[in-house]
């Protein structure tokens, strides 16, 4: 059966920040078709404002879609704060979505906001943030970044020349940063799921507590799926893991 998948990313990163999951997700699932939407202000729209609401986002990736503007029902696979905009535009827009794949994602209303952001990672942050428009800076900035959210030395090494690649042609704004971060925490997410639902977490998070996606999928009611050594961008770490569980899903 063919599916039209939407991929979201998360804050502050582009769809180059992928790095080879969308290739690999294409060579798993050759029937399927996949589009990679942009966060306004990340990526090739780093020359836009960021939304400073979660919902109009949403509205920006339906104007995006190929598959919205030819009435196609999606998929979507989304990772961190690209998790709340799927679980947006599944609440708003429920005839459109088939099915979620959220990965360690957190919601306010289930989780402390230090589970949501682990506390070690906040003055690297605050770090980080100021050295967005350095290029000289940007491989130090995505080295940092790696190491807070991936476990896989052999994938870091992998992921850092892409990522490198991709922040130095698509610079982020200090203000987009902070309007992103607004964004992000003034969502809540809908009470119960809005289309069936399936998360992925890691034991190992050492960006967003593990207990944040375990809270949500109890809330939700919905399986939960959790890895034991990878860290906050599981598609980085460890594809064919994810791929694997995209497998087991309804067709």
């Amino acid at each position: 059966m063919q599916r039209n998948w939407i991929l979201l990313r998360g804050l502050v990163r582009g769809v180059g920040h992928w790095a080879d999951f969308p290739e690999r997700m294409k060579k798993a699932f050759p029937q399927d078709h996949i589009e990679l939407l942009e966060i306004p202000g990340n990526g090739i729209l780093n020359g836009e404002k960021s939304p400073l609401t979660i919902a109009e986002t949403v509205e920006s990736f339906r104007q995006q879609s190929g598959f919205i503007r030819d009435r196609k029902k999606v998929h979507i696979l989304a990772i961190s704060m690209g998790a709340m905009m799927a679980a947006e535009w599944a609440q708003r827009y429920p005839q459109e979505v088939e099915r979620l794949v959220l990965i360690n994602s957190s919601s306010a209303q289930h989780s402390k906001f230090y589970e949501r952001l682990q506390p070690k990672n906040y003055f690297k942050i605050l770090a980080l943030a100021s050295s967005f428009r350095n290029l000289q800076a940007v491989e130090d900035v995505e080295r940092e970044i790696l190491a807070m959210t991936a476990n896989s030395s052999e994938r870091r090494a992998y992921a850092l020349p892409l990522w490198t690649a991709e922040s130095a042609a698509h610079p982020i704004t200090l203000q987009n940063f902070v309007r992103q971060l607004w964004a992000a925490n003034a969502y809540r997410f809908p009470v119960k799921a809005p289309v069936p639902t399936l998360i992925l977490s890691c034991e190992n998070d050492h960006f967003v507590s593990v207990s944040c996606s375990k809270a949500l999928a109890k809330a939700w009611e919905c399986p939960i799926y959790i890895h034991p050594w990878a860290g906050h961008d599981l598609p980085l770490d460890d594809p064919d893991w994810v791929l694997e569980k995209l497998r087991s899903l309804p067709a």
